[in-house]
């Protein structure tokens, strides 16, 4: 029985769906098989899709999911700062920093070219195999940040409200690139180097 890194996505009415990882990373290789599309989901409150921690560093893949739909991009990462050992708290606590300061940065910039909010919540702490780094954000189609976790290793919560009228003024933008782009060009996007 083949073995995928995926999310499932649980909404009002149950399972409303699951993603499989679509890009292995380094170990992953081993272990898991890969997934063969990126799909949205209806939340019930929004169009929803899912790139799993290296997955969103792929800007096409941000680009398919809204493409397809989506409205908000939940990120879930397992982001590690050690490999295969166990980190020290003062480590682990730089590394949340770095990436609550950081990563907004680049998926703010894809959240406001693709028009979506993004939701990113990293693993944390040491888990058998890997120290994570945790840390958690959301941002709005613009790619402002609406909240942010502490720089802390205890569990924490986040919220914010996902407003319809922001997503729908950041699409009707002059210059949205969704609205302007031009497909007929881009072939070299899918042949492989």
């Amino acid at each position: 029985m083949p073995y995928y890194n995926s999310q499932a996505l649980v909404g009002p009415r149950g399972l409303a769906g699951i993603q499989r990882k679509a890009h292995a990373s380094r170990d992953e290789y081993i272990n898991f098989r890969m997934g063969r599309s990126l799909e949205v989901f209806d939340a019930g409150f929004c169009r929803v899709g899912t790139l799993i921690c290296f997955d969103s560093m792929f800007c096409e893949a941000w680009r398919v999911l809204a493409l397809k739909g989506a409205e908000a991009i939940l990120l879930p990462h397992a982001s590690r700062t050690g490999w295969g050992e166990k980190i020290k708290k003062q480590k682990q606590l730089q590394f949340i920093k770095a990436t609550l300061s950081e990563l907004p940065g680049r998926n703010g910039v894809y959240a406001a070219d693709n028009g979506v909010f993004a939701v990113f919540a990293n693993q944390a702490d040491y888990n058998g195999h890997s120290t994570h780094g945790g840390g958690a954000y959301i941002l709005d189609p613009f790619g402002k940040v609406l909240a942010r976790s502490r720089v802390s290793l205890c569990d924490q919560m986040i919220t914010a409200e996902l407003e319809p009228q922001v997503l729908d003024k950041a699409r009707r933008a002059a210059g949205f690139t969704l609205k302007v782009r031009r497909p007929e060009i881009y072939g070299e996007l899918v042949r492989m180097i």
